[in-house]
């Protein structure tokens, strides 16, 4: 998508945020912002070098302009709201593209005072890229990189300890995602595993991490102890770098946290120690002391120490999370309405909902109600549909994927479907790990460890799941995956290979017939959703977290 397109999609709230954060800027900042941003579409084939103000009106008449984007004045009375500046007869003629309006015919070529405005627009928007809310920025940033090498940041979280045993990493990395390629690099430790100093607690074993809904701070689960802890980090807009908070103990060892959609709160589930905890996010993004804990004790069928899963495939020794006599919490997270948090208990079988309120002391309700899974199938993860009324959750013993119909209104959840994550006719002992929904709602994707595959199921129309593929994760033992914002790509982080594999991911839509002549990268020779390695093996020691700004 060109840059003026992207200015194109803000919204007035885009707008209206990007001039409440400039309020809070410098004087200087706030000019700049004031002057060169609050426009709402930037000019993409410049003749003049002048930027216009645009007014949101939709121009009803064809005329010629000087300018594709007709950037006009309301004073005027061409077409009843604006007036059109004439162009030189010479040049194409196109229809008036106002907001909302229709995308102009740009046939001829841009002239060389266009690119030059071009370029300085998209220089002077990644210089404003560490002044600027991040969601605003993002819609306008991915295309003003060169298009030969369009790139995307994230963070890649590998636990530390002793080499060999599990624990091969030294902290978070901030790597880059080639957007054209596929290629992952590892750019550089932005925050090396510090011991515990004075009153400041270990960042040791950063096992997951999280970004809060602006991508301003990242926080982070250390999963040692327990006792173990959770840690904050301001991200550096200009160079990606991360600088430590604060940390804040936790009762138990946090192997899961996310951030809720206000960026209120970080929660926390914490598989040893049997703690779910909510920690509140204060206005400079460091985390205070946690006001909510639920321990989830007894209630774990032992049995299944011994015996396989209600629904695991045959032959599987697959036993976890029921040695008892507590729970084992592993992820705890808000719901797209920012209503109710749900927490699966792999060892409980559960998955628990709490009515959410914020502002609230606590803010969550002191007895949460819960559904059940299948007797040791262990719910792992799970994952929210973009429409908020579907729920995929993952069973790491039982081997299943689980749709829910969850109702907003009551927090209520109904098993609807339960299908297999695994290959047809597999056998043995398999461990499920990540679930993922991609954002356009369509697909489903599930991790299977040992067996290292990554299962693909497509939505149908009811919520349901038909599945389409099965893709081998090319190492050993994936602990995580996850989707770049442009749905191009999905990373699988293999735990015990120490390595991350990219993939990219087909996005033909069903009834879409091949087109040889734009088919670069395979993608109609292939069902939608699926998944094709792109060649790239990435080294990271034990990369067990990672998120993308």
């Amino acid at each position: 998508m060109a840059l003026v397109e992207r200015v194109t999609a803000l919204t007035p709230a885009d707008f209206a945020e990007l001039i409440e954060h400039a309020k809070r800027r410098e004087t200087i900042i706030r000019q700049i912002i004031w002057l060169r941003l609050n426009i709402h579409l930037f000019c993409a084939d410049i003749t003049q070098r002048k930027i216009w103000k645009l007014k949101q009106k939709r121009c009803k008449i064809p005329t010629d302009h000087m300018i594709p984007a007709v950037f006009r004045r309301l004073d005027a009375n061409s077409c009843g709201y604006c007036t059109c500046v004439r162009k030189p007869s010479n040049r194409i003629q196109v229809h008036c593209s106002c907001i909302g309006g229709k995308q102009w015919n740009q046939q001829n070529t841009q002239s060389s005072a266009a690119s030059k405005v071009r370029s300085r627009v998209a220089t002077y928007l990644r210089a404003l890229r560490g002044l600027l809310p991040l969601r605003v920025c993002q819609k306008l940033l991915v295309d003003t990189q060169p298009a030969h090498r369009p790139e995307r940041l994230g963070y890649i979280s590998a636990p530390t300890g002793n080499p060999g045993g599990g624990g091969n990493g030294e902290g978070i990395y901030l790597c880059e995602l080639n957007l054209f390629t596929g290629e992952l690099t590892v750019l550089r430790l932005v925050a090396p595993a510090l011991p515990a100093m004075g009153m400041t607690l270990s960042t040791a074993s950063p096992s997951t991490i999280a970004l809060d809904p602006t991508h301003t701070h990242l926080y982070a689960g250390n999963e040692y102890g327990p006792p173990g802890a959770v840690s904050a980090y301001s991200i550096n807009r200009f160079t990606g770098d991360l600088t430590l908070l604060n940390v804040q103990p936790a009762l138990g060892a946090p192997a899961h946290v996310s951030v809720d959609n206000h960026g209120r709160y970080l929660f926390s589930a914490e598989y040893s120690g049997s703690w779910f905890e909510v920690f509140p996010i204060l206005a400079d993004g460091t985390l205070g002391p946690a006001v909510y804990q639920m321990q989830t004790l007894d209630n774990v069928d032992t049995s299944f120490k011994t015996k396989p899963a209600t629904s695991a495939p045959p032959g599987s020794f697959a036993f976890s999370a029921h040695e008892g006599p507590n729970g084992h919490p592993h992820q705890m997270e808000a719901n797209p309405s920012n209503e109710w948090v749900l927490g699966s208990d792999a060892g409980q079988d559960r998955i628990y909902v709490w009515k959410l309120t914020v502002g609230a002391n606590p803010p969550l309700n002191a007895s949460p109600v819960f559904v059940n899974t299948p007797p040791g199938d262990g719910p792992r993860h799970f994952a929210f549909h973009p429409n908020g009324h579907w729920v995929y959750s993952i069973q790491e013993e039982g081997d299943t994927i689980i749709f829910w119909q969850f109702d907003p209104a009551t927090g209520n959840l109904t098993n609807k479907q339960q299908v297999s994550s695994l290959p047809p006719g597999f056998v043995g002992t398999t461990f499920t790990s990540e679930i993922r929904v991609s954002d356009d709602g369509r697909f489903v994707y599930g991790v299977n460890r040992l067996s290292d595959t990554i299962c693909v199921f497509r939505i149908d129309d009811d919520g349901k799941l038909t599945q389409v593929s099965h893709a081998s994760t090319l190492g050993d033992y994936p602990r995580i995956i996850a989707i770049d914002p442009s749905g191009r790509f999905m990373v699988s982080g293999n735990q015990r290979a120490d390595n991350i594999t990219t993939f990219r991911i087909s996005r033909r839509r069903e009834h879409e017939h091949e087109d040889e002549d734009d088919d670069r990268f395979g993608e109609y020779k292939k069902r939608g959703g699926s998944l094709t390695f792109t060649g790239n093996y990435t080294a990271v020691g034990s990369p067990s977290g990672m998120v993308f700004l």
